[in-house]
């Protein structure tokens, strides 16, 4: 074989066998064994095809090739069995050409295999091309044949450059693309064809270093003989000379025009989608400020129509109009959440919080809505959560009211439960699992599908039991997601005591630098220490809750299903030695409930001075207060708050610092105590006006109207006012520019508390008003309890 035929293939990775027309096998480049399909050796003078089925069928092909008929032939081959790796094909190109060689015979072939297998894998045509065309530019002048073959093939453009700059070679793709001939070409320097001196100074530094191995890329718009943009992608690489110091660079230009037309057809798509996007956020911000506005009134006369002397029927009708504004409210609020999920613009907090307090609390709010149909809820925290981490505690808020909403929704008899439990801990993270168990209707498997999909319910017919919007799961997916989280269900459909649905979350967050505690550890360990209570509670959920939250405070507890069980416990303390300190009994129970309970306990002599807590529920106040100061010491709420029962039990045992004295909710409401602190309200709705005064008059506080920003100012260059309510949209001058104008008059000299209060509910109507100067922000519809906490925050 010819010396310059293994220079050439060489760098290319190239193999060869040179055989005679009928296949048998003269000559073997060292690697060609990697292509053969057995891994037998290629001994001179075997057949061709007995390790190359694909030379089989070629014959007339090879004759035709010999006798001249054909100057080429190239066909495609596969070898399924690398030697290094059995599982790993080899594809590789064939091409058959005749040798010739004069020094040689007439009818000897070669036969050259090309491994293309990387470039069948990968998506690299431009570098694969590019270092190809290197390679073969390195042998120009001993294999001009070949090169020239392969250049004229390649479909890419092709320059080559001396080290000046100057083109030396020009394929026929370069010639279609600038729509020059070779002719006019040769000669010119690079950049008085296409805009690459940029690219070519940086090539010839590269060379200057030394790094003549270096890949240079470059995407520019070069401009064709007849004035067409067309957008091409560039590589250079440097071929060096092994005889002399000579060196030049070889272009590799790929046409991207449409790749580049595409991405500007995608960047306008973008841009229509965004502002579309703008549009419908702004819409909704729109829609939302004037559905509040009125939606202020309504829910706002309504309150203080609540606080007047009605009759059944007319606090009936009142209550249901409530009822109905709260929905509508919640509705809008759910709607806005979902359009800033979808646009990616809801923000998360991570701050620190009390994960325990901050599940009670919620529970503590829905409690009301399921007890008023007869069900029992549950509050579960297992001792190992945490109980201070970092993370967005109103989103949690938000999924938990959520879910447990729907879970009363759907719950007619029986409980609703919501079970809080560590889940794992790694380093400084706690994941959290959250269940919202209820025995409600369940839901079948096929229809699980439509759970957690906007707008989607299980039962869409018009003549379906529960409404809404299907707007709720979808939120409590999406928010759980962005938290880094799982959502999910386990339901069971039927009339068997089974039946009911178990909705789960879990949630990962961060302790707190600062914190010592491990998950599950209390805070503190109060004066409870060693304590013995009897807890007496026909749902075994509720009794197993309470029992859990006493021995976080190390208390020793017997639990008692009924009323015989807790007469059989306190006889077997008093056989025993073990007596009790106190005794929680649930108000409701079957056969004998917690007051005829409570009754026989105290009429009997040997548990007469046992101190007993009623556990009892919001609605039943009226019983609560005859049985506290008869036979029982104090009482707590169902579902049962940490917080709440300590105190109670501190108090009830007479330990610690609390008051040994009756629950001060047992006290009738007094009257607000008259504030001296001077408020104007600026407002220009009517309605609006009337119903902000009236509950700020139901709160002790008198207060000022201006209907304008520009009423604002003048009232300010009159009198002083230590607190401002400040509506945003107004006539003449709105709240934002007379916030302004009000910092910029004070000055460092004195500040007067603005607060705004405004039908805008968006994030960026919060962030606006801050910008603006106003110190806090209070969307309408405003409440009687939303008004009080933000006064009493600034008031002093």
């Amino acid at each position: 074989m010819r010396p310059l035929l293994r220079k050439l293939l060489a760098p290319r990775q190239m193999e060869y066998l040179i055989i005679d027309r009928s296949f048998q096998i003269k000559e073997v480049s060292v690697g060609m064994k990697r292509f053969a399909e057995t891994d037998d050796a290629l001994p001179e003078g075997s057949d061709a095809r007995d390790s190359f089925p694909e030379f089989i069928g070629l014959e007339e092909v090879l004759d035709d090739i010999v006798q001249g008929y054909r100057a080429s032939f190239e066909l495609k081959g596969i070898t399924r069995g690398d030697k290094t790796n059995r599982f790993q094909a080899i594809y590789f190109d064939v091409t058959i050409i005749a040798d010739d060689d004069g020094e040689l015979l007439g009818d000897r072939l070669i036969v050259l295999f090309e491994d293309v297998t990387e470039r069948m894998e990968l998506e690299q045509a431009l570098v694969q091309r590019g270092n190809e065309a290197s390679l073969l530019l390195s042998a120009l002048n001993t294999a001009h044949d070949y090169l020239g073959k392969i250049i004229i093939s390649i479909a890419d453009a092709l320059l080559v450059t001396n080290a000046s700059g100057k083109i030396k070679t020009a394929n026929p793709a370069a010639q279609t693309i600038f729509g020059y001939s070779e002719a006019e070409l040769i000669g010119q320097h690079i950049s008085a064809v296409t805009p690459l001196q940029e690219l070519w100074q940086r090539a010839q530094q590269a060379y200057e270093f030394g790094q003549a191995d270096l890949l240079l890329h470059m995407e520019t718009n070069c401009v064709t003989r007849t004035g067409r943009q067309t957008a091409i992608a560039f590589s250079c690489s440097l071929i060096t000379s092994n005889e002399d110091d000579r060196h030049d660079f070889i272009y590799i230009g790929h046409d991207i025009t449409e790749r580049k037309q595409a991405e500007e057809k995608l960047k306008a798509a973008r841009a229509i989608a965004e502002s579309a996007s703008q549009s419908k956020s702004l819409f909704l911000a729109s829609m939302s400020h004037e559905i509040r506005t009125p939606m202020n009134a309504v829910l706002g006369m309504t309150e203080l129509l609540l606080d007047t002397p009605l009759s059944m029927e007319q606090h009936d009708f009142v209550e249901n109009i409530r009822t109905s504004g709260d929905a509508l409210l919640n509705l809008i609020n759910e709607i806005l959440d979902l359009s800033k999920l979808e646009a990616g613009e809801m923000k998360l907090e991570n701050l620190e919080f009390d994960l325990r307090s901050c599940v009670e609390e919620v529970v503590e709010l829905l409690a009301p809505q399921a007890q008023s149909k007869g069900l029992e809820i549950i509050n579960w925290i297992k001792n190992d959560v945490p109980d201070r981490v970092l993370g967005d505690r109103n989103r949690l808020r938000q999924v938990i009211t959520n879910l447990m909403g729907n879970a009363i929704k759907f719950t007619s008899e029986g409980e609703v439960m919501v079970r809080v439990e560590m889940r794992s801990h790694h380093g400084n993270t706690d994941t959290v699992h959250f269940s919202i168990i209820d025995t409600g209707i369940g839901i079948a498997p096929e229809q699980r599908n439509k759970l957690f999909v906007p707008f989607s319910q299980v039962d869409a017919s018009t003549t379906r039991k529960y409404g809404g919007t299907g707007l709720g799961l979808a939120i409590c997916k999406q928010i759980v997601e962005i938290m880094h989280g799982e959502i999910g269900i386990a339901s069971n459909l039927g009339s068997d005591v089974e039946r009911g649905s178990i909705f789960w979350f879990t949630l990962p967050f961060q302790r707190p630098n600062n914190s010592g505690l491990q998950p599950g550890n209390p805070a503190n360990i109060t004066r409870m220490v060693g304590k013995r209570l009897l807890v007496v509670d026909d749902n075994a959920n509720s009794r197993s809750a309470i029992a859990e939250l006493l021995t976080r405070w190390q208390v020793q507890v017997d639990l008692a299903a009924s009323a015989t069980d807790a007469i059989a416990a306190l006889r077997s303390s008093l056989t025993e030695q073990r007596f009790y300190d106190s005794a929680l009994i649930d108000l409701e129970m079957p056969d004998l409930d917690g007051i005829a309970l409570g009754r026989q306990i105290k009429a009997t002599p040997e548990f007469a001075s046992l101190p007993l807590i009623l556990l009892t529920a919001t609605h039943q106040m009226d019983i609560t207060r005859q049985a506290v100061g008869t036979c029982f010491r104090d009482y707590t709420f169902k579902p049962v708050r940490s917080s709440r029962l300590l105190d109670v039990l501190e108090r009830t045992l007479g330990i610690g610092n609390a008051d040994n004295t009756a629950n001060p909710s047992l006290t009738s409401t007094q009257t607000p105590p008259k504030s001296n602190l001077r408020i104007l309200l600026a407002e220009d709705n009517p309605t609006n006006q009337k119903v902000a005064v009236k509950l700020l008059e139901k709160l002790g506080y008198r207060v000022e109207i201006a209907v304008n920003g520009q009423e604002v100012l003048t009232r300010l260059e009159q009198k002083t006012y230590d607190l401002i309510l400040m509506d945003c949209q107004m006539p003449i001058v709105d709240g934002y520019a007379a916030t302004q104008e009000i910092r910029r008059r004070e000055g460092d000299r004195s500040h007067t508390i603005i607060i705004a209060m405004t039908a805008n509910a968006m994030k960026e109507d919060r962030d606006k008003c801050i910008a603006a100067g106003m110190d806090d922000y209070v969307s309408k519809p405003i409440s009687k309890d939303q008004i009080q906490a933000v006064l009493q925050k600034w008031g002093n």
